[in-house]
């Protein structure tokens, strides 16, 4: 859901983690296109929501039931979207952010601030939604002047204001204790998105479907009889890809820091260390393998943050759990299960 900064994919190119069918395609597609895969109808259609391309894909005897069904998927997400984006004025998490509080405000999004909470603490806060106002600094210095760094001062004088801490959910409220606060669900609402379109999928009946918002990953059953989910790791480099593995029941997400960055210098990212409020460098990227899609997303973002050792070490001990990292010299880590373990 980023729309700040500057994008090397510039919008082409949907997120590090790529469903193998779909990922050549930089362009939207017809509304619907299908295959014929083992004598199954496969049926994908491709549009631009959330700053990068979703693809919803459903392989279904029927063909006009796939349809039907990506359809009621996009639905959702229409529904979702507008509640998470902080680019719009008009949002949820933008009144929250704006006035610092907020009545009676959708369950959808005080459900989703609890669960970023939770995972806050899971990885000793290295998963921060409150480093809004850091991202805000990046974009205004690169908007004055590509060329110039920001300065460290200024970091220092917002950090106070990263601070989950004085993030209050309450029932029918939620606040934020620091005037000058803000939220950023940008690492783990695109994910809830695609968790809750897949949800809706499967309460249609279409078990076999794959729901890929820009390297966000979810899939379900089978592409084809036998014929589980292909999906690929991208090189942030380019070339060949890291990985490719096949899932049936899961999810992935990747974090990356050459998806959006703020200045010429490049030093600056959408991805932002709590405690320090500069970007990582050690990392190219991290990948994670999950139940869901929400919890790669956050883990994923707080891998990029962490200490490569520090933070496999927390993937190995969830279960169901996954990583790759790619280092920014071009070593691979990755986490006791990744290699062989399937979804």
């Amino acid at each position: 859901m980023h729309r700040n900064g500057s994008s090397r994919r510039d919008f082409l190119k949907a997120g590090a983690a790529l469903a193998l069918f779909a990922a050549t395609k930089a362009a939207p597609r017809p509304a619907f296109a299908a295959e014929q895969v083992n004598g199954t109808p496969c049926v994908s259609s491709t549009r631009a929501l959330m700053g990068t391309f979703v693809t919803v894909t459903v392989a279904h005897s029927s063909r006009g039931f796939a349809e039907d069904a990506v359809g009621r998927a996009f639905e959702r997400m229409g529904d979702l979207i507008p509640l998470f984006d902080r680019f719009d004025a008009a949002s949820p998490l933008s009144v929250l952010n704006a006035e610092g509080s907020l009545q009676g405000g959708p369950p959808e999004l005080g459900g989703l601030l609890e669960h970023a909470r939770d995972f806050h603490s899971l990885t000793g806060g290295a998963f921060d939604p409150t480093v809004k106002p850091v991202l805000d600094l990046f974009a205004a210095t690169a908007a004055r002047d590509p060329k110039v760094h920001v300065a460290q001062e200024e970091i220092r004088e917002l950090l106070p204001l990263v601070d989950m801490a004085a993030l209050h959910i309450e029932p029918r409220s939620l606040s934020l204790g620091k005037r000058g606060m803000g939220l950023t669900l940008d690492g783990i609402a695109k994910g809830r998105i695609v968790d809750l379109a897949s949800e809706a999928l499967l309460a249609l009946g279409a078990v076999n479907h794959l729901v890929d918002a820009g390297g966000d990953i979810r899939t379900s059953g089978e592409r084809a009889l036998g014929r589980p989910w292909a999906v690929a790791v991208q090189n942030p480099e380019g070339g060949e890809f890291p990985d490719v593995f096949r899932m049936r029941n899961g999810a992935v997400a990747t974090s990356g820091a050459y998806e959006v960055w703020f200045g010429e210098n490049r030093l600056c990212n959408h991805i932002v260390d709590p405690r320090s409020g500069h970007s990582p460098a050690l990392l190219s990227s991290a990948t994670v393998r999950a139940r869901r899609v929400a919890d790669a997303d956050a883990l994923s973002t707080a891998l990029f943050v962490a200490p490569p050792r520090q933070g496999l070490e927390l993937i190995d001990s969830l279960p169901g759990t996954e990583a790759l990292l790619l280092t920014a010299r071009g070593s691979r880590l990755a986490s006791r299960g990744w290699d062989n373990s399937l979804t």
